[in-house]
Formats: structure tokens, C-alpha cells, sequence
């Protein structure tokens, strides 16, 4: 699940239409784990099993291969509307 929030706020010293933006995106806001599709071949030796990583990034190292799950991301931003 993705979040974003924002707030703006007018600028009167510098005239009516200056405005300032502040926004934050949270990306993956709750961090958990997102298992793709179980396996649905019945033969196969990992039937019914979900595996990990499915919509993550990949790594060079094998070893960490069920942790590449997209992680939390947060992205701060200002914008100045004139």
C-alpha cells in the first residue's frame, strides 16, 4: 500500500499567487512481505508454495534471494507554485 501526504500554504510577502507545497510519499508503508502466487503445477516439488521476492529487486547474492523485497521508501519533496 502506497500513502502520500501533503500540505500547502500561500505565500503573502511575495504576492496572492506564491504558494508552497510540502509532501511526503510513503511507498511499501507497511513494510511487510509481499508473497507472489502459489505454485499451481501439480507435480511440481513446490506446489502450493509462495515464494518470496516476486515484485522486489533482484540481488547479486544468492544468499540473500528471499530478501529482496522492495523495502519501506519515503520521499520527502517542497515546491514553490508561483
Amino acid at each position: 500500500m502506497d500513502l502520500s501526504v501533503s500540505r500547502s500554504f500561500a505565500l503573502p510577502p511575495l504576492g496572492e499567487r506564491w504558494r508552497v507545497q510540502f509532501r511526503a510519499d510513503f511507498f511499501n508503508v507497511f513494510n511487510h512481505t509481499n508473497l507472489g502466487n502459489p505454485d499451481s503445477i501439480l507435480q511440481s516439488d513446490t506446489f502450493g508454495q509462495a515464494r518470496f521476492g516476486r515484485q522486489g529487486f533482484s540481488s547479486a547474492l544468492p544468499s540473500v534471494s528471499p530478501l529482496d523485497e522492495r523495502p519501506r521508501r519515503i520521499q520527502f519533496a517542497v515546491r514553490v507554485n508561483f
